[in-house]
């Protein structure tokens, strides 16, 4: 066993210095002889876009139904204080009292 051991050992040295001396070898190279490791610059050259460029098409035009609707962007805001605020089709009828959980909101009263 000790003959073993003893063989494992050496391995790692010599594994270790071969190491330590070729990167002391790789270092001298590339201080003494800098041209073996200088590239030169490669050009990469420009390729025209294969896709024919598409026009982006225009928009449809706003069917006459909406044509009173601002936009989101608020360019019609002129129209906005003349016209009444539609009702929510969902409204409820009546209120009811159910034991659910009731979340209170400042300003808001019960019933609604």
């Amino acid at each position: 066993m000790g003959e073993k051991l003893r063989k494992s050992k050496r391995m790692v040295i010599v594994a270790y210095l071969v190491l330590v001396h070729s990167a002391l070898l790789f270092l001298l190279a590339e201080r003494f002889l800098p041209q073996l490791f200088r590239f030169p610059r490669i050009e990469t050259s420009s390729v025209a876009d294969p896709t024919q460029q598409q026009e982006v098409p225009t928009p449809l035009p706003v069917p006459s139904l909406l044509a009173d609707i601002p936009n989101s962007n608020g360019s019609n805001s002129a129209n906005i204080g003349n016209r009444e605020t539609p009702a929510s089709p969902q409204q409820p009828t009546e209120v009811q009292d159910t034991p659910a959980l009731i979340v209170p909101v400042a300003g808001i009263p019960r019933e609604q």
